[in-house]
């Protein structure tokens, strides 16, 4: 599963994440190769971007990806889609 839009990054500053999500997001980043293009980055480089306190160098468009992912991971994962909702909802007024 891939989590698009890495703006959604920034919006999780607010969220108070604990070491273990930290290490989730941080180990779930996606980064882009050259050979391995999802079609999000057409030049198989991605942006740079700054997740909880860390920076990452070519983050693809779809910031993460959960490939058999753990419980922690899957926190995240539900989170991210939380707090996405959440800012849909809020602009949606």
């Amino acid at each position: 599963m891939c989590l698009p839009d890495n703006s959604a990054t920034s919006r999780l500053e607010d969220y108070q994440a604990d070491e273990d999500i930290k290490e989730a997001a941080w180990k779930n980043i996606n980064i882009c190769h050259d050979g391995n293009r999802c079609g999000s980055c057409k030049t198989g480089r991605g942006t740079r971007i700054k997740i909880f306190g860390k920076e990452f160098d070519d983050v693809c468009g779809m910031a993460y990806n959960f490939t058999n992912p753990d419980i922690m991971a899957l926190k995240l994962a539900i989170k991210m889609m939380d707090v996405r909702k959440n800012d849909i909802l809020r602009n949606a007024r």
